[in-house]
């Protein structure tokens, strides 16, 4: 009861659903309750195709299949807890920000921050994901700025590199 509302709204959306279809009890059983847990837990196996760019098609075909037989994915989507919601939350939010920086489409920034403030509404160990992910983009950040700016392009000229060099004023053999 201390997570977010997200799981509280989807299994409420689901018993109403299942109340329109005319489910005994009016909707409400244990088939109902797990409904949404089972549907997030179905995403999931089919979000890895979307990282086909990076992975590879074969690759990323293989771990659809993986999370398909997995038994930690069908032991957490068969339960009426937060972990699946948040499980496929961060990976949505993984691959929108993976299908933006390939595609440039501002549809997907939608998506990543609709997967983020839906991760959020779930779970507080949302900061954790978001702490994780956002130190390897700015380490990657500063990797593609490090790429663009040479080292050597600091360096005016030779006499620069004089206080390094030894009394001789020859190159060492390494450089």
């Amino acid at each position: 009861l201390l997570h977010g509302p997200f799981q509280f709204h989807a299994i409420a959306f689901m018993y109403k659903l299942s109340q329109l279809l005319g489910v005994p009890d009016h909707g409400v059983n244990t088939t109902t309750v797990r409904l949404a847990a089972a549907i997030s837990g179905s995403v999931i196996v089919g979000l890895p195709y979307l990282l086909r760019d990076y992975l590879g098609r074969v690759t990323a075909l293989l771990a659809c299949f993986l999370l398909a037989i997995s038994p930690s994915m069908l032991y957490y989507s068969r339960f009426a807890r937060e972990d699946i919601y948040m499980a496929c939350f961060t990976l949505l939010l993984v691959v929108a920000i993976g299908r933006y920086v390939h595609d440039r489409k501002g549809g997907w920034l939608v998506v990543a921050a609709l997967a983020f403030a839906l991760s959020y509404a779930t779970k507080e160990a949302t900061f954790l994901s978001i702490a994780v992910f956002g130190s390897f983009f700015v380490a990657a950040l500063i990797w593609e700025v490090g790429v663009k700016i040479s080292v050597r392009s600091r360096f005016r000229s030779k006499s620069a590199y004089a206080r390094f060099l030894p009394k001789t004023g020859a190159l060492p053999a390494l450089i």
